[in-house]
């Protein structure tokens, strides 16, 4: 085979292998990325307020039932955070922080099952998970100071 012929298949050979072995683009931008889980949030925030009156289906009553008995009033803390994730979703500049709000969102959800529990000791309003995270709280640190602790927890999982 001739030299020139043998320079264009290897600069063809170049090219195609280029082509496929170049990093891929991503096939959704990530803005919609954001749009979809901003509309999955708020569905799922209507979703768990409708379960709460009992018109979500069955789903929405299988799922009312065990939320409610873990969480007691803090149940409606969980349609709560799915709209805050669907308006942080929305408003964000730079959308690769999904882990960090999902994070974000559970210290919320935890620390202010903490200060149901401590505040409405007799109603367990925080539920099983609530009692669960204060009993500790208050043991270690008295009735004061935990309410102090997760306030704290609930400003700093918003920043």
């Amino acid at each position: 085979m001739s030299k020139q012929k043998h320079q264009l298949l290897e600069n063809k050979n170049r090219r195609n292998s280029a082509k496929y072995n170049s990093p891929r683009e991503p096939r959704i931008k990530e803005e919609t990325k954001h749009g979809i889980l901003a509309v999955l949030s708020f569905a799922l925030t209507i979703f768990f307020l409708l379960a709460s009156f009992s018109v979500a289906g069955k789903a929405g009553d299988f799922g009312y039932k065990i939320l409610d008995g873990l969480f007691g009033a803090g149940y409606y803390l969980v349609p709560t955070i799915f709209f805050l994730l669907g308006v942080s979703f929305l408003k964000a500049v730079k959308p690769n922080f999904f882990i960090i709000r999902m994070i974000g969102g559970l210290v919320f959800f935890i620390a202010s099952l903490g200060i149901l529990s401590i505040t409405f000791a007799s109603n367990n309003a925080g539920g099983w998970v609530g009692e669960l995270i204060a009993k500790p709280a208050i043991s270690f640190f008295d009735y004061y100071f935990s309410l102090v602790f997760f306030g704290a927890l609930d400003l700093i999982s918003t920043l």
